[in-house]
């Protein structure tokens, strides 16, 4: 039995295996530093190459979607799953307990949400723009006296009038 204490005297036999490897609940058997430290560096290492498995199963996915990935976006769905540290996400993908599929999913989500500028309304035309971009047409057009039917929408925000930043951009800047 692993748990018994040896005591001087005793006969032990050890048995070796090739396929054995270490693993984490025998941090609270082991007595020696040196002992504690090997199974630790072992223990990380097989994590290591878990994740980079994991890694290199996302990338192929991807690429099969013909999705690039941005390394920041990644990094916050990641850490917005629950994740310390982007290995052990990686090292569960390679094991199966995150779906690959779904995970690109909500990736790409969030960077339409990211790329997809704002909506521009006028009558019944629509147009998409950045926000400065936007600004800019909406300020100009009331100018002119022509907002009777504008609005903007973002997709990460509700519907909202543009004259006060425009009263505002106008004060500001002096235009």
């Amino acid at each position: 039995k692993i748990t018994y204490r040896i005591n001087n005297g005793d006969t032990v036999e050890i048995l070796t295996s090739s396929n054995q490897t270490p693993k984490a609940d025998w941090l609270n058997i082991v007595v020696s530093t040196k002992a504690r430290n090997k199974i630790k560096q072992s223990l990380n290492e097989e994590m290591q190459h878990r994740a980079e498995l994991g890694k290199e199963l996302l990338e192929r996915r991807a690429k099969n979607r013909k999705i690039e990935l941005e390394e920041a976006v990644l990094m916050k769905l990641i850490n917005k799953a629950g994740y310390k540290y982007a290995n052990e996400f990686f090292a569960d993908m390679a094991d199966e307990k995150i779906d690959a599929g779904k995970f690109l999913s909500t990736y790409t989500e969030e960077i339409n949400s990211r790329t997809e500028g704002p909506k521009v309304s006028a009558g019944n035309s629509r147009y998409s723009a950045t926000k400065k971009q936007t600004q800019k047409a909406m300020c100009w057009l009331l100018a002119k006296n022509q907002s009777t039917d504008l609005a903007i929408s973002s997709p990460n925000a509700a519907p909202q009038s543009m004259e006060t930043t425009c009263l505002a951009s106008s004060v500001l800047t002096g235009q």
